[in-house]
């Protein structure tokens, strides 16, 4: 008997020793996978730093694959507009997004698409060397239309509004959305 529980406690030792080797093992390759993206990402950084100009085309990229993905999900997102120069201000542009909601809906629901909306994008364009968060808005398409369009409502560079999810925002709550605010004037 104690022979049995001999040969059961070294088999149960030996069996945990291999389960920390084999969780050794995915952590290496984990952190070996971390530093590839991260050396990728600041590769793409450099690239981005020495030719500024290419960051608007980093942008428009991801935000057309993102759209893509975006609109086939949600019909609802009409279009985008980018304000700000990503080239020689990356961290001053704001992306607004166009937004009809169906009758079936209100206006809070955007809030779940835009907070994911704002972290991918934002998560996509630091892994392709973005060197900034870019600010994310939704405007509803009824008001934009009857101020008289995209330059009557949103202002010179759009100046005007203020968008729901500023560069900084990091805290993903799924929260309702409350409408764009207008900036007071100067």
């Amino acid at each position: 008997m104690v022979i049995w529980i001999f040969v059961t406690a070294v088999l149960g030792f030996a069996w945990e020793q291999a389960k920390v080797v084999r969780m050794d093992r995915s952590l290496d390759s984990l952190e070996a996978a971390q530093d590839s993206a991260e050396a990728r990402v600041a590769g793409h950084r450099a690239e981005l730093d020495a030719a500024p100009e290419r960051r608007r085309v980093a942008l428009d990229g991801t935000l057309n694959g993102l759209w893509r993905r975006v609109a086939e999900r949600w019909g609802q997102f009409h279009r985008y507009i980018v304000f700000g120069d990503p080239a020689t201000d990356p961290g001053n542009v704001v992306v607004w997004v166009v937004v009809t909601v169906p009758p079936t809906s209100y206006w809070g629901a955007v809030g779940i698409f835009g907070e994911k909306f704002h972290r991918f994008l934002n998560n996509e364009i630091r892994e392709k060397g973005y060197p900034a968060r870019v600010a994310v808005g939704f405007a509803p398409a009824g008001a934009v239309d009857s101020a008289g369009g995209d330059a009557a409502y949103f202002g010179p560079g759009g100046a005007n509004m203020i968008p729901q999810y500023p560069a900084e925002f990091k805290t993903y709550t799924m929260r309702p959305i409350k409408e764009p605010e207008r900036r007071a004037a100067p």
